[in-house]
């Protein structure tokens, strides 16, 4: 179980998976999907820690990504925390910005040429034909259409990464979460038999 604050994370998840097991191999990557990682949404950042308890009590393997808090977690809120697998804060407040920061400006390019030919690009936003073709302006233009269309009724964030045409065009947050999780979903190495289990008692 994956928990994040919201739909718009959600819906990125499992395309971010896919490029990685497409780029990786099956062999070195299994995708979310695969491995039986579920997404949970949370709905907010704040009630992200107190489902490590209850996921832990379920006896499930969970894991959760949550934004920036405005501020310092309580020692409750960070005990609760350390019930999940694992758990990792994102560095910016706002999926949006995350998605825009760890990426490229070829990546923002993309996104925006895509998101425009779209019927529901939003028309608050301006216009990606109409605005000066430089990676700045593309960087905040990006940002604001991603946050004009939060959550998973438009798949904006899906749409985003599946301009990463390669997982080392991936956001290095998200990128570092599905490695993490994918190496705990895996089963150990074989162990080496000891000769006492092949041959019985050491002569």
């Amino acid at each position: 179980m994956l928990v994040v604050e919201g739909a718009s994370e959600a819906a990125l998840f499992p395309e971010a998976s896919t490029i990685l097991e497409n780029d990786l191999g099956v062999d070195a990557y299994m995708h979310l999907d695969f491995a039986g990682v579920s997404l949970f949404t949370a709905d907010s950042e704040t009630a992200i820690p107190k489902y490590g308890p209850v996921f832990k009590a379920l006896n499930k393997t969970a894991f959760a990504l949550y934004d920036k808090p405005n501020k310092a977690h309580t020692a409750e809120a960070v005990a609760k925390l350390d019930q999940y697998v694992a758990h990792w804060q994102s560095p910016t407040k706002g999926i949006e910005v995350l998605l825009v920061s760890e990426t490229t400006s070829a990546v923002h390019h993309r996104f925006l040429a895509a998101a425009s030919a779209r019927d529901d690009y939003p028309s608050q936003c301006d216009a990606y034909d109409d605005v000066p073709d430089d990676d700045a302006t593309a960087r905040k233009l990006a940002i604001a259409v991603l946050k004009a269309r939060k959550g998973d009724a438009h798949g904006y964030t899906a749409l985003f990464i599946r301009q990463c045409q390669s997982a080392d065009e991936l956001p290095a947050t998200i990128k570092k979460v599905l490695l993490e999780i994918d190496a705990a979903m895996k089963p150990p190495p074989p162990q080496p038999e000891d000769d006492d289990d092949l041959f019985g008692a050491k002569l």
